[in-house]
């Protein structure tokens, strides 16, 4: 049945959970109004009216997930061995966001991405404090935009790609044995990066 009560951040909120899951299903181009709308029990009139196009609620739905990210690297651990694991953690509570830049990866065209120029500026504070780290010798001197993505791919990597740490670890990415032996990895790997190479720990 179609929405019929007068609520505009009700409509807003339903449209929107029917767009992630649609988008995770289908990607943005292969997903479809109608069915949005079906699956939020709205007028597809309401969807143009609130959110003007495919690209309008995926835009919604980024400026969601930036608030999410900020609040996230608002929490970031003191202890640089601990930032990677820390990140890791929430590459498996954000699973299903990360299949859906997956998605936007497969379609990526070189064009510019939806919300490119602010969600580009929300991982400029983090290549900053890599900068300065490097700056007072905590961090070894390099590119820290190159450090930055690199950081990113060792902690996406195994959950955008399960399949791959299967074949190469033995395990299932969420089997809590393969979880705790990637957090034990990524603390070692950033004491061995900051030259604390103390194999004991």
């Amino acid at each position: 049945m179609k929405e019929k009560t007068r609520d505009p951040e009700r409509t807003k909120a339903k449209i929107l959970q029917a767009a992630f899951r649609e988008f995770l299903e289908h990607g943005r181009a292969g997903a479809r109004i109608d069915r949005i709308a079906d699956d939020a029990g709205v007028n597809k009139a309401n969807i143009y009216h609130y959110f003007d196009s495919k690209d309008g609620l995926m835009d919604a739905l980024l400026s969601q997930q930036l608030t999410q990210v900020r609040q996230v690297r608002a929490k970031v651990p003191d202890a640089f061995r601990d930032r990677l694991a820390y990140f890791q953690d929430q590459q498996y509570d954000d699973a299903q966001w990360l299949r859906l830049v997956t998605w936007e990866a497969l379609e990526f065209d070189g064009a510019p991405v939806v919300a490119e120029a602010e969600r580009a500026a929300a991982w400029q504070p983090l290549i900053q404090g890599m900068r300065q780290q490097m700056s007072t010798g905590k961090l070894p001197k390099m590119d820290p935009a190159q450090l930055q993505l690199s950081w990113v791919a060792l902690v996406t990597f195994p959950v955008a790609f399960p399949q791959f740490t299967r074949m190469i670890t033995g395990m299932d990415v969420d089997d809590p044995k393969f979880r705790r032996a990637r957090k034990r990895f990524l603390k070692r790997f950033a004491d061995v990066f900051t030259g604390d190479r103390n194999v004991d720990r």
